[in-house]
């Protein structure tokens, strides 16, 4: 027993986990957020900070630190590629056999590594910690909103270390198709080699890129979810996340859960989402659902008439031409209506699925 043990603590000691700080203009809370990486009482990392074009302090900071510690890896691109384009450079760059995601103005609690990987099984389950949040010159409504939505999630109620199969995450979600019950990046961690599955994170999508890449890692996967709070999500006015829920809520509100419903509708990596929602009572129908979504959509756009409102109407015909989209709605007889009116050829009629 003692020899297994000890080769058990070995493996542990030797797992090179990857932390991927993804930055753009993050001097703000960047010093925190390394050192509370740093300080980790588990020590085999690579930190990898990869900067998407900042124009303030933000790479001065990282390459300070960088000195006293040589596990930090500073990658700047060469090109701006945006939220999601930014995360997937991260695990192109990362050696680890565990990723872990943090936001630039997020921290750790020192122990938050060592207790994760610890609970790791042999499954390849990504592993989830309880949020907890830090909020910063938020108004008191939207921190009360914002509260009563994690107390809600189905997760946190649970109380306990507990492992959960692809289909009881599937059922998660069925019941919150339009909420991120899983949490931000910084409460993750799972498999490099998850991404040989099901892929990297969908730039089509850019406030809910991390939801759908934590559901489609959980729907094939599982999910291992430890009632402990490891990690802070930092919640505050200048955070790039807001920053983009300002500039296009419509998008964020709207768009996106719209474009998440066709990708639960098409994409292989959700075949065992689409089984269990054959399976429930009701039967939920994700095509259908999508239709009815966007034709709603459509005429709540139809009956008004402003500058917001074609804003809009550019959204929604983007949306349209999107390639799950269209593979979904072409079978329904609006949509091809409204495909001859818009594209000189849809994409469906020229690609085989």
């Amino acid at each position: 027993m003692w020899i297994l043990e000890s080769l058990l603590s070995r493996s542990f000691l030797v797992t090179l986990v990857s932390v991927c700080i993804p930055t753009y203009n993050g001097e703000e809370y960047l010093e925190e957020c390394l050192t509370s990486t740093i300080r980790q009482t588990f020590e085999n990392l690579e930190i990898i900070i990869c900067d998407d074009g900042s124009s303030d302090r933000t790479l001065d900071i990282a390459n300070q630190i960088a000195q006293a510690d040589r596990r930090l890896v500073i990658h700047r691109n060469a090109v701006r590629l945006g939220i999601p384009g930014n995360w997937n450079r991260c695990l192109d760059l990362a050696h680890g056999r565990w990723i872990k995601f943090m936001g630039q103005d997020d921290y750790l609690a020192d122990d938050c590594i060592e207790v994760m990987v610890r609970a790791v099984d042999q499954t390849g389950r990504m592993v989830v910690c309880d949020r907890q949040i830090a909020y910063q010159d938020v108004d008191h409504c939207f921190q009360e909103d914002f509260n009563s939505y994690i107390a809600e999630n189905p997760l946190h109620k649970v109380g306990e270390t507990r492992a959960f199969e692809a289909e009881d995450i599937s059922r998660f979600v069925l019941g919150r198709l339009n909420d991120n019950f899983i949490g931000e990046p910084v409460f993750t961690l799972f498999p490099h080699d998850v991404i040989k599955d099901v892929g990297y994170f969908d730039d089509r999508f850019v406030l809910w890129s991390d939801y759908e890449m934590w559901t489609r890692i959980a729907v094939n996967r599982g999910l291992l979810w430890l009632p402990d709070r490891l990690a802070t999500f930092r919640c505050h006015s200048k955070a790039q996340s807001r920053t983009n829920l300002g500039s296009s809520a419509f998008r964020s509100n709207t768009v996106e859960p719209l474009l998440l419903l066709a990708s639960f509708a098409c994409r292989p990596e959700f075949r065992t989402l689409r089984e269990v929602a054959r399976r429930v009572s009701p039967e939920i129908d994700f095509s259908r659902e999508l239709s009815q979504r966007v034709l709603a959509l459509q005429r709540t756009i139809r009956r008004k008439a402003s500058p917001t409102e074609d804003g809009y109407r550019v959204e929604l015909t983007g949306l349209l031409a999107d390639e799950y989209v269209s593979h979904v709605l072409k079978s329904f007889p609006w949509y091809q209506r409204f495909a001859r009116r818009h594209f000189e050829r849809p994409r469906w009629l020229g690609k085989a699925w």
